[in-house]
């Protein structure tokens, strides 16, 4: 396995020889390598070449090192410092905990040709905010990673609404001529799923320990039976002398913590390298069609069950698409009046996790929406096409569950 510390250097700087080519790096804070898997199965149509390798990212693994590590030349640049129990990442001796200074590493070594957006950002007018002179767009995002920090409650469909806005996004840059696409994180996590186990913790060791994250100590002392101990040199990590500790278990260091990273296991540091060659959507003949979502044939606007059963329809006078049996993809997620997701397709064999309806032109199907557990009140039904998210039908329903 190789480390992150690869990752640009090997995949996406090499591609910059190529004057055709145009590169978007998506820098995915808590992506971690099972989360890959999935996005890449979200993302595979006929229109992108996926592949999907894996890499280990850095102790201790938090933000502040993981990201760095991604950066260009990092296995030369990157040196730490332990300053008042905190540590510092520095690139080429400057200072680079936060995002802002990671990406002037970017724009000193290319320039005019680099540009970098916030995912979270991305809105519909994209194709505008990208000047035909870019080589390299950085796009950047940390709302898993802060979300799942401070609401566990909101774990999928944070993950969810991450990948739907890269699929979002990797369409539009492929129509303005973005030639690859590399996504890649800075490390993975675990959840701690038991809330009863939740007060679970590892004791420190003797010596003299500070807490650097969840799963990590920094400082002086001996490993014992519940922990290991590295030096800094040991981890391929310069500029500190001090120890770091690490739980041989999956608990932390703390009470009460849900998501969890900054060990070492398996789930905190391997992660994905996903490479894709973009092309344009073809469009070999216009297709025309609608999307109709109802209930009950529309004889009534009330839902008396968490799990009501829908009837989605895709008409279309396009006959060329009905006679080669082509598809449409559908998001199809219910939302309350502040636009918050309540509920999403029930996944089943047609509709596995993370992925999207899929229906023939001129098919009519049934699903299974749910609701979630704790929500009552009305629920707009949208019918959305991922590719540029644009709503292609609603459904306004209210709920009147029978207990």
């Amino acid at each position: 396995f190789k480390s992150n510390f690869t990752a640009f250097d090997d995949h996406v700087f090499p591609l910059f020889s190529d004057k055709k080519s145009k590169v978007v790096y998506f820098m995915i804070d808590a992506l971690r390598y099972e989360l890959g898997v999935e996005l890449k199965n979200f993302l595979e149509n006929e229109n992108l070449q996926l592949k999907i390798n894996s890499l280990f990212s850095p102790l201790p693994s938090i933000t502040n090192v993981g990201m760095a590590s991604l950066l260009p030349d990092a296995q030369n640049e990157i040196k730490l410092s332990l300053e008042s129990n905190h540590l510092n990442v520095f690139y080429a001796d400057k200072n680079i905990n936060d995002a802002s200074n990671r990406m002037n590493v970017f724009k000193n070594k290319f320039g005019d040709q680099f540009k970098q957006i916030n995912l979270d950002q991305i809105s519909s007018n994209l194709k505008k905010q990208i000047e035909k002179n870019i080589k390299l767009l950085v796009v950047r995002s940390y709302s898993m990673d802060k979300l799942l920090e401070t609401n566990d409650d909101s774990a999928l469909n944070t993950i969810f609404n991450t990948f739907k806005k890269i699929k979002y996004t990797l369409n539009i840059l492929s129509e303005i001529g973005f030639t690859n696409a590399f996504i890649v994180s800075d490390h993975g996590f675990l959840f701690n799923l038991y809330r009863d186990d939740r007060g679970n913790v590892i004791q420190k060791p003797d010596g003299n320990w500070v807490e650097l994250h969840d799963r990590c100590l920094v400082g002086s002392g001996m490993e014992d039976d519940n922990n290991l101990a590295f030096l800094s040199e040991d981890l391929s990590l310069t500029g500190f002398d001090s120890k770091l500790i690490f739980p041989k278990s999956i608990y932390p260091y703390k009470k009460n913590k849900f998501y969890l990273h900054g060990g070492l296991s398996i789930q905190e540091t391997l992660v994905p390298l996903l490479t894709i060659e973009l092309s344009n959507p073809k469009n070999t003949h216009k297709k025309d069609f609608e999307v109709k979502l109802s209930y009950r044939d529309g004889k009534t606007d009330k839902i008396t069950t968490r799990n009501p059963i829908l009837n989605v329809e895709v008409s279309s006078l396009d006959l060329v698409s009905q006679a080669e049996e082509e598809e449409i993809e559908l998001i199809i997620d219910a939302f309350d009046n502040n636009n918050n997701i309540v509920g999403r397709i029930k996944p089943n064999i047609d509709v596995p996790d993370y992925k999207m309806l899929r229906v023939l032109y001129g098919e009519k199907r049934k699903i299974t929406l749910k609701l979630d557990d704790n929500y009552e009140g009305d629920v707009i039904i949208k019918a959305i096409n991922p590719n540029n998210e644009i709503v292609l039908d609603e459904l306004k329903l209210k709920t009147e569950y029978l207990l």
